[in-house]
């Protein structure tokens, strides 16, 4: 079975919003200019993101293999405390 991991970050600079009125779709595209500082946020933001969904489509995709249950958003929101830092010194390690 192929693995779709994600494996590299990109700080996305665009982003566009398409709403869909009465059977009109319109697309807004908005351009942001982060600094150096929001720029390494955005980047840890990502890298926490990446990290836990490919945590969790690894366990998924394991699950599959075994003939095992799919697991819930229930479950899957159940399983995502034992993945947070329990002290702020193990928070700061994974912000370093």
């Amino acid at each position: 079975m192929c693995r779709t991991i994600v494996s590299k970050i990109s700080v996305v600079y665009r982003f566009e919003i398409i709403t869909i009125i009465k059977y009109m779709l319109k697309a807004y595209s908005y351009r942001i200019y982060p600094t150096n500082v929001q720029q390494q946020i955005l980047r840890t933001q990502l890298g926490a993101v990446q990290f836990v969904y490919n945590q969790f489509l690894a366990e998924q995709q394991d699950r599959y293999e075994k003939n095992q249950l799919h697991l819930s958003f229930f479950d899957l929101c159940r399983e995502l405390r034992l993945l947070k830092p329990r002290t702020p010194a193990q928070y700061a390690r994974l912000l370093t």
